[in-house]
């Protein structure tokens, strides 16, 4: 099934009248909060069908917690519910908070869970998804993460109803360090904020880079959160070329007092870094000379779909930021429609599961494809930070292992 999208039309100016009546019906209590889409339904006429319930887990409180985290989830319900919904099954979504740490992921699954969502969009966490594995599992719920470590594929945990729609942490470091390697360094200085994911992608780029003929490497590693990393900072003096990995809060911090201490190699960022140059964590003139892996930036494609959707985010949100909007999670709601719709309405866990096993559609990201190992998208790209348009290289057909 493709799903391709071409000039702002009926469907955006739909959107945007949804958008705009869109009604919040609920709060934030303890760490749960109701989106209600409203539906539009033509005069006279009332949906009888069981609704969609998605349940959205990501960062909802702290410092990683996005304004405009939202916007594109909603937007796509928004787009959907403006037709009729699926079938006409419309869609209501409710956020959960993630957190950081394994046990407010769980948690956040928890409270999902009893909800008795239809599917689970979020996790963006890979040590919160390996702790919240048994109960993703057993709750049998067709759940998409956005966390990229390879050890939290659905085969690696036993979870059919786990997918993935975003790259892996294999695919995102062939990336930075194909990238790296292009630029032929002599020595290349690799940080790391002792996340899960962050760690590991790190120590695949060392590895991916001295495959790469790179045979000097500096790695430093700060404390989760850290509020100082100088002494990481000043031990890459001699690099000629630098790649980090981390939370947004982090890795601007580093990318801050590389600047303070007169280090001046290029930088290639983590994805996470699409929050640091939307929200200005760290200054325009510190990162005008970097670059970060994007998992997803459709201002720099030249795709149909992707001009679609900045387009139509513009006219939905003419003051958000589209570097920041997680496109991936409008197309993780469009691959759960799409799949309740390829199974002709049946909303049960195993006519979802078996059709997003079989996804295989060009959303705002590219090409999803899922694989044996339910990863569903293979390509990365490196964008100019201080430039987003800017299109630095583009890796497809990535193995997600």
């Amino acid at each position: 099934m493709k799903r391709f999208v071409s000039g702002v039309s009926a469907r955006v100016r739909a959107a945007v009248r949804a958008a705009r009546v869109v009604a919040f019906a609920g709060m934030v209590v303890a760490g749960v909060m109701t989106v209600t889409a409203a539906p539009a339904i033509p005069a006279g006429a009332a949906s009888t069908k069981t609704p969609i319930l998605i349940g959205f887990i990501d960062f909802e409180s702290g410092p990683n917690s996005l304004p405009d985290r939202h916007n594109s989830v909603l937007m796509a319900v928004n787009q959907i519910n403006a037709k009729g919904g699926v079938d006409g099954h419309m869609i209501t979504i409710k956020y959960y908070d993630s957190g950081v740490s394994s046990e407010e992921t769980v948690t956040g699954v928890e409270k999902a869970i009893g909800d008795h969502p239809t599917a689970i969009i979020g996790l963006p966490v890979s040590s919160g998804v390996q702790a919240a594995a048994s109960v993703i599992k057993s709750s049998g719920i067709p759940t998409l993460q956005l966390a990229s470590d390879n050890s939290t594929d659905a085969d690696k945990i036993g979870a059919n109803n786990l997918f993935r729609p975003l790259a892996t942490v294999t695919e995102e470091a062939y990336g930075q360090a194909k990238y790296v390697a292009s630029k032929h360094p002599n020595t290349v200085g690799i940080w790391d904020d002792s996340d899960l994911n962050a760690a590991t992608q790190m120590k695949l780029v060392q590895t991916d880079l001295k495959s790469m003929g790179v045979k000097n490497v500096i790695y430093r590693e700060s404390p989760l959160t850290p509020t100082d990393t100088t002494q990481q900072v000043v031990d890459m003096k001699g690099a000629d070329a630098l790649v980090s990995g981390g939370f947004p809060a982090a890795e601007a911090l580093y990318a801050k007092q590389l600047a303070q201490n007169g280090i001046t190699a290029p930088l290639t960022m983590s994805y996470g870094a699409y929050a640091t140059i939307a929200f200005k964590l760290a200054p325009q003139n510190v990162l005008d000379k970097d670059n970060w892996l994007s998992i997803c930036q459709p201002q720099s494609s030249t795709s149909p779909v992707a001009k679609s959707y900045v387009a139509e985010y513009h006219a939905a949100y003419p003051t958000a930021n589209v570097v920041s909007s997680a496109p991936q999670n409008y197309d993780a709601v469009y691959a759960v429609a799409d799949a309740i719709k390829a199974g002709g309405g049946n909303l049960s866990p195993s006519s979802v599961i078996k059709n997003l096993a079989k996804a295989n559609f060009t959303g705002a990201c590219g090409q999803y494809t899922t694989d044996k190992h339910h990863n569903m998208i293979h390509q990365v790209q490196v964008i100019s930070a201080g430039d987003p348009t800017k299109n630095l290289g583009v890796y497809k057909n990535l193995n997600s292992n």
